[in-house]
């Protein structure tokens, strides 16, 4: 005899199959493989100085600027080295630093003498240096950089306690930019030198901080290592001729860094330190303090004298005729 099926197994049978729905796994990406550039160079650091951070600055704010205070800008002594990024003059490509190559050139600092040697030969990092790589005026009062840029007295008195402006932007032009950036570099090259020493060799040559690209571009400017990119052999400051890119190449090319030796520049005259600095400078200066007297665009100086040349020219012809009117009234006389 057949069971009679409960009441609720038959409704349960007669309806339809409910539909299942799977979640779709998340599939995890395979992890990549950590790079650890220690492993492979033990004396890698990472340098903060960069050019493409500075550019990425000027290119966000380029737009936004009015025309007030563009003016205010060009009153300043940065202004010479803004305009190269402002203005889209160098090419980035170019810029692309290695930060092994600056290790290996940290090693070569000597901190009794403060430069770099290369066997018998070497260079300093100078306000004259400053000034031809980055197009800063080495003039004007001297101003004290410290690490602590927060509690720094330059700071609060120009910037106040919540980095406002207490004063005008082109007082700071009254400031020697070169020749602070040249100490401070000095002083921190110095510093971590000494403390390596005295630490058996231990201490981190990455704790050196300022412009640390300026070493690279230096190297160019005082030996034959490259070439000047071409066409611009002659373009000033020195940032833009020459290729970091290029620099790295040869750089891996050179076994021992004492070879450099052999090819240092030799100046073709030689100069006093001030007679060094006069040349460097002297372009950059008429450049800057007439673009901050007039603020016209290209070269200043040479509209002065075009316009002083007009007016000398009016003048003789005005006594020519003045001449000439006298000499006819004479003869009418007679």
């Amino acid at each position: 005899m057949e069971q009679e099926m409960s009441p609720q197994k038959n409704e349960a049978e007669n309806q339809p199959n409910r539909r299942i729905k799977m979640m779709a796994q998340k599939i995890k990406p395979k992890p990549k493989p950590n790079y650890d550039r220690k492993a492979k160079h033990p004396d890698y650091v990472q340098f903060r100085c960069n050019a493409y951070a500075f550019n990425s600055i000027i290119r966000d704010i380029k737009d936004k600027l009015n025309e007030r205070q563009k003016k205010l800008l060009k009153k300043t002594h940065f202004w010479n080295l803004i305009e190269l990024f402002y203005r889209q003059r160098i090419d980035m490509n170019n810029m692309n630093k290695s930060d092994l190559d600056l290790v290996q050139l940290l090693k070569k600092f000597d901190p009794d003498t403060k430069s770099f040697k290369f066997g018998t030969k070497s260079f300093q990092i100078t306000g004259n240096a400053v000034t031809q790589i980055l197009g800063l005026p080495n003039e004007g009062k001297s101003v004290k950089l410290v690490n602590d840029r927060y509690t720094a007295t330059f700071r609060t008195r120009h910037f106040g306690e919540k980095g406002k402006p207490s004063k005008k932007p082109d007082t700071l032009s009254s400031y020697s930019w070169a020749r602070a950036v040249s100490t401070y570099m000095n002083e921190s090259l110095t510093a971590k030198a000494k403390a390596k020493a005295k630490k058996g060799g231990e201490a981190s040559i990455g704790a050196v901080s300022g412009c640390t690209i300026l070493i690279l571009f230096l190297l160019c400017e005082r030996t034959n290592i490259i070439q000047p990119i071409l066409g611009k052999e002659k373009e000033t400051p020195a940032i833009l001729k020459w290729s970091l890119v290029e620099l790295h190449t040869r750089f891996n090319q050179i076994k021992d860094l004492n070879d450099i030796e052999g090819i240092f520049k030799t100046p073709k005259k030689r100069k006093t330190t001030r007679e060094e600095e006069d040349t460097v400078e002297k372009g950059i200066l008429k450049t800057y303090k007439k673009r901050k007297t007039t603020g016209e665009e290209g070269d200043p100086l040479d509209k002065e004298k075009e316009k002083k040349m007009m007016r000398d020219n009016k003048e003789k012809q005005r006594k020519q005729k003045t001449k000439e009117n006298l000499m006819m009234l004479i003869k009418l006389q007679n």
